[in-house]
């Protein structure tokens, strides 16, 4: 009898003893998960606050950038960043960190002072507006060239004086060319879509660089305005027409010649006479640039010269507002 009550306890104990051992085996395993779990949440936290930290620092070397960025890799995991425009002319910056199966979101509300608003190279003597190659439509393209100072720039915004003359016209960009408008494109600008192009009066249009273009001195440079479908294209479906704040030739006199009086008293010239002369010293506009598909084209020079203002590469200062986080969450 005694034999099989000890037996029993040693059951019991044995039984005891496992479970117990079995408790202690799934509380490590839970505090290896959630161990794990935290390192989640911090690598998730640490990636969004990257992504945030480059985006203010960004904003310190180009004030009007706001296309952010989509799945940086960083440390393992990836961010996604987004800048958007407050009613209050604060920038919202949204930073969403993602490690392994776990993400996190951080926000800051920021003001961006630019400390350079003023254009570095400029024409903006015209003061008609009209059609000048039709464009956008099947006449291909329209440009305008410039020549940099004495230093190197970059270039991160140009704008032009121009309206839309139809309720819907194709989207329009800008590109800077070396050598001639059919030359290599040393940068791309945003893409300006019918509803941000002014319809009631022309106004100043920005096309923006990211990232800037180098440009050397002493040089000319091309601007050439495209369209999406393209207008080189004659049945690429380009709708619309623009029109530009342009400046006519003006008149100047060449060449000795003399002068004599008329019979009617007035002095008349002889010999060489005037020409006309493109206003813009520095530079020229065209149209018609690859129309027909011809890729080669350089289009026709005009005697005109179409408004443009172009703004170097500013710095600004960031002053943050304030800064939020947002749950973690599983995907």
């Amino acid at each position: 009898m005694k034999k099989g009550m000890t037996l029993v306890a040693v059951v019991m104990i044995v039984l005891i003893l496992s479970i117990l051992g079995l408790a202690f085996l799934n509380m490590a395993g839970l505090e290896g998960v959630l161990a794990k779990k935290q390192i989640f949440y911090f690598k998730a936290l640490n990636i969004a606050e990257a992504g945030l930290e480059r985006a203010v620092w960004k904003l310190t070397r180009q004030p009007n950038w706001r296309s952010g960025w989509n799945n940086v890799l960083f440390d393992e995991g990836y961010y996604t960043v987004i800048l958007e425009n407050q009613s209050d002319g604060s920038i919202l910056i949204t930073s969403t960190g993602y490690y392994r199966n776990m993400s996190k979101t951080v926000q800051a509300k920021v003001n961006v002072s630019s400390s350079d608003s003023s254009p570095s190279i400029l024409f903006t003597s015209g003061n008609l507006l009209g059609s000048i190659g039709d464009f956008p439509g099947i006449y291909g393209d329209i440009g305008q060239s410039f020549t940099t100072g004495s230093s190197q720039i970059k270039i991160a915004k140009i704008e032009m004086q121009l309206r839309k003359e139809n309720p819907n016209i194709s989207s329009i960009y800008m590109t800077i060319r070396s050598g001639s408008t059919v030359g290599p494109i040393l940068g791309t600008s945003n893409t300006i879509l019918s509803s941000q192009i002014p319809s009631n009066s022309a106004s100043w249009v920005a096309f923006e660089f990211n990232p800037p273009v180098l440009l050397q001195p002493n040089t000319k440079y091309f601007l050439r305005l495209s369209s999406i479908p393209p207008s080189t294209n004659p049945y690429s479906g380009v709708q619309g027409k623009i029109s530009l704040i342009y400046a006519p030739a003006n008149y100047r006199r060449i060449g000795g010649g003399s002068t004599r009086s008329d019979i009617d008293g007035l002095p008349s010239y002889e010999g060489p006479e005037f020409i006309e002369v493109s206003p813009y010293l520095y530079g020229e506009a065209y149209r018609y640039i690859g129309r027909n598909n011809n890729t080669n084209y350089p289009g026709e020079q005009l005697i005109e010269d179409f408004n443009f203002r172009i703004f170097a590469q500013s710095s600004g200062t960031v002053n943050i507002v304030n800064w939020s986080e947002q749950p973690y969450r599983s995907f």
